[in-house]
């Protein structure tokens, strides 16, 4: 209830013409914990400290769940008519403000909104297939290393299961497991699904893989309809 006005509050004390806050994402079910609490875990680790995002000195960074905007910065940049026809809607108004020499703030605000994302391990897959294929189709190197990682112990541990060390693989899977909780609670998510791992991994780099063939056939799947073009 109080987001609105203390995202106002902030946009006139720093100077911002918009503000864009990033919610708790709330996963309702197994299917869901999947896939978002690990692709929110490597967006927070590619923003840093945060602090140059929430000053608005980090290019290309918003988030549509909650845009709060300057109505004659944003009649500057064109309107909500100058991105009608854009993927990713929300980055690319922040590019266009920037653009404009308006600044964009981008803060945590997980205590103040939560947001269920996607319902169910479907449209989970399906909206982050679009999503990643969008952020990183063409700068697809930190999502591969970042899923490479996230694999290293659920190798471990299926390497010593077959070197007859169940022991071995029993603490290579309890450091995965581990390694998921942190993320998971880093981004403000339940750790408890952390013991799905690896089946979090497992499902992350899956939907990189089928995003970047996606990209590289310049075909997207589609949002409420509409076909999208990267």
């Amino acid at each position: 209830p109080e987001a609105l006005a203390r995202a106002l509050a902030a946009a006139r004390q720093h100077g911002l013409a918009a503000l864009s806050l990033a919610a708790r994402q709330r996963t309702a079910a197994a299917g869901e914990a999947l896939l978002t609490p690990t692709v929110f875990a490597l967006l927070d680790a590619l923003l840093g400290d945060w602090d140059a995002a929430a000053r608005g000195e980090q290019l290309e960074v918003a988030n549509g769940q909650f845009f709060l905007l300057d109505r004659r910065a944003l009649r500057l940049a064109g309107g909500f008519d100058a991105i009608r026809e854009e993927p990713l809607d929300d980055v690319a108004l922040a590019r266009r403000l920037t653009a404009t020499g308006h600044r964009v703030g981008f803060w945590r605000a997980r205590g103040q909104l939560e947001v269920r994302m996607y319902r169910g391990f479907a449209a989970t897959f399906r909206g982050w297939r679009r999503n990643l294929a969008l952020i990183f189709g063409a700068r697809p190197a930190p999502a591969i290393a970042f899923a490479a990682v996230s694999l290293v112990p659920s190798l471990m541990a299926l390497l010593a299961l077959l070197g007859g060390a169940p022991a071995a693989a029993l603490v290579a899977w309890a450091g995965g497991a581990l390694a998921s909780g942190l993320l998971r609670a880093g981004t403000g998510s339940p750790v408890g699904f952390a013991l799905l791992y690896p089946l979090d991994g497992v499902a992350f780099a899956g939907c990189l893989a089928a995003a970047l063939a996606d990209r590289r056939r310049g075909r997207l799947s589609a949002w409420r309809g509409r076909r999208l073009d990267p």
